[in-house]
């Protein structure tokens, strides 16, 4: 019970436990993109931790900070003291899509390692941007997209880029691997209580300690790291601003567009855990605030999403207050400014991480189901199947690109030859825009279900228009009107046109309405 008298204290002895939890939550995956931005994209340590670092703790800082306020304010105005902060900080999920279909594939057709990393900042700064937008059209999206066409295609981005992605690189140190896989699956499926210590740090813990056992482990790379200790201001970055950068940029738009309105999602359904603990949030306040934030730690080097965070629950339960979400925006600009995540990088080995992401990305496929009525799984299954086939070819042609062998075979294509053969085995049909083009199946299977015939139709008039603006299946955007009028007249664009008109029919003939 509350009263007027009640004093609002910066700190109470619960913001430590949940400054903690929130902390190793977030950083564990942090943890995870330094060892693949230095192992496989090869970014220097002096970008990583002179340039990315600082514009990390600058911006989830500024995300924390105004989050604190945020609750501080509610909770002033209401005479609510117990009232807690909505934890966020960098969004986890959005840090691997971005690695693994964003920057690695730039990297691997380019090979250039900065021009990578600059796309993923770039892809970070107009993300934020497209956050702001769906937090303001989102009630909208959700009336005119079908859940299970959405997630669906969420869970095919999860299973190629936080499952099969990590569980390959997992195995090339497979005893270290598998062992911290399993120590996470028992802790999270047998819902073992591990108290205050957080999961993902139990997990990286016993992995890099069979590391260093079995002597995988270099300590002279503990003494290299020392060498990235030092102050490092956060500095603007004009690169991402390069037109050879954006054009790059673009081509991932539909990726950066479908999982940015995830994560909007996600976001409302983090304030929505606080309503159901009795505590009232502005959901479009707090949404802006982390697009806006999270594009302005982009200008400072950023390549990675702020967000919100589910827990909200746990907190309240604990009695945390509002201190904690200050405390972590105060230890990540701590450490992006000192170069501490060197040290800590030296000591853990990136396998020892990457079973958080697989379990990460199983939890996200199984939502796509849960959230769904089993007679929409066809449409979730059908969403999913485009960036699968995406992934694959990736995967396939980043191997032979590289002088891998195929069947037995050593072989070597050049770009222009992989076009070829991906028109000839069908795999370029999805490598433009897969995660819209996963919506559009999904939603025109979803429809069909209900025997909207009219939303198919309106459907397929989406998928004629995005294929003629070169978002999907077809190889670039459009610059002048004989390119506009070539993708309109495409197989792709006719295909969907067809469709509709079909389907335009069965609505006006009413066809099979009475059984609806």
């Amino acid at each position: 019970m509350t009263t007027k008298n009640n004093k609002l204290p910066l700190f109470v002895p619960s913001d430590f436990d949940a400054t903690v939890g929130t902390f190793f939550d977030g950083f564990s995956k942090i943890l995870v993109a330094i060892a693949v931005l230095s192992g496989t994209l090869c970014i220097s340590s002096d970008v990583i931790f002179g340039t990315m670092m600082p514009g990390i703790g600058l911006g989830v800082l500024l995300l924390n900070g105004f989050f604190w306020y945020d609750a501080r304010r509610e909770a002033k105005k209401r005479n609510q003291p117990g009232l807690v902060a909505v934890p966020a900080g960098l969004q986890a999920g959005r840090i691997f899509i971005w690695l693994f279909s964003i920057m690695v594939p730039v990297y691997v057709s380019t090979g250039d390692a900065m021009l990578a990393f600059n796309v993923g900042v770039f892809a970070n700064f107009i993300a934020g941007f497209i956050f702001v937008l769906g937090a303001i059209i989102i009630k909208f999206l959700l009336k005119v997209i079908p859940s299970s066409a959405l997630f669906g295609a969420l869970a095919g981005g999860a299973i190629v880029f936080l499952v099969l992605n990590p569980l390959i690189d997992m195995f090339q140190m497979p005893l270290i691997g598998w062992i911290s896989f399993i120590v996470l699956l028992v802790i999270y499926l047998a819902k073992i209580n591990t108290g205050k210590v957080p999961s993902a740090f139990i997990t990286i813990a016993i992995g890099s300690a069979v590391a260093w056992i079995l002597g995988n482990m270099d300590p002279a790379g503990i003494s290299v790291a020392t060498q990235n200790l030092g102050f490092y201001l956060p500095k603007i970055t004009f690169d991402m601003f390069n037109p050879t950068v954006m054009s790059e940029a673009m081509k991932y738009l539909p990726i950066i567009i479908v999982f940015t309105i995830s994560e909007v999602i996600t976001g409302i359904q983090a304030v929505e855990q606080a309503k159901e603990c009795g505590d009232e949030f502005n959901p479009t306040r707090l949404l802006i605030a982390a697009g806006l934030i999270s594009s302005i730690s982009a200008l400072f080097g950023n390549p990675f999403a702020l967000a919100l965070y589910w827990g909200y629950p746990a907190w309240k339960e604990i009695k945390a207050g509002t201190g904690y979400s200050l405390a972590v925006g105060g230890v990540y600009l701590l450490i992006g400014l000192t170069g501490v995540a060197a040290l800590v990088t030296a000591l853990i080995p990136e396998v020892a991480a990457l079973p958080v992401l697989v379990f990460i990305g199983l939890s996200s496929t199984a939502q796509a189901f849960e959230v769904n009525k089993s007679k929409y799984y066809p449409a979730v299954i059908v969403s999913m199947i485009p960036l699968l086939l995406e992934g694959l070819w990736g995967k396939f042609t980043a191997g032979i690109t590289a002088g891998g062998s195929l069947l037995g075979e050593s072989v070597s294509y050049d770009i222009a030859q992989l076009a070829q053969l991906g028109e000839k085995t069908g795999f370029e049909t999805f490598s433009h825009g897969s995660a819209f083009i996963g919506i559009i199946f999904g939603s025109i299977i979803a429809f069909i279900i209900d025997k909207k015939w009219k939303n198919v139709a309106a459907t397929c008039v989406m998928g004629s228009l995005l294929t003629t603006v070169g978002i999907i299946h077809v190889a670039q955007i459009p610059t002048n009107l004989s390119m506009i009028t070539t993708n309109l007249t495409s197989t792709y664009s006719i295909m969907y046109l067809g469709t509709a008109i079909v389907f335009a029919v069965l609505h006006f003939l009413k066809f099979s309405q009475d059984e609806i």
